[in-house]
């Protein structure tokens, strides 16, 4: 019984230790330095039940 949890425990070790699938797709031709401006994104609207009607 103490040899199949040690083999069990050797294979989950090294199952954790196995490394994940990675993919990427890029366009690397693109020229960035053709861009010249951004913006942050709009933050997302927060709920204030202060505001709420339903709760006066």
């Amino acid at each position: 019984m103490f040899r199949r949890i040690v083999l069990l425990s050797c294979a989950l070790l090294l199952a954790a230790c196995q490394s994940n699938s990675i993919n990427r797709d890029f366009d690397a031709q693109r020229d960035f330095g053709g861009y010249r401006n951004w913006s942050w994104k709009e933050p997302a609207v927060q709920y204030q039940p202060d505001n709420d009607p339903r709760l006066k």
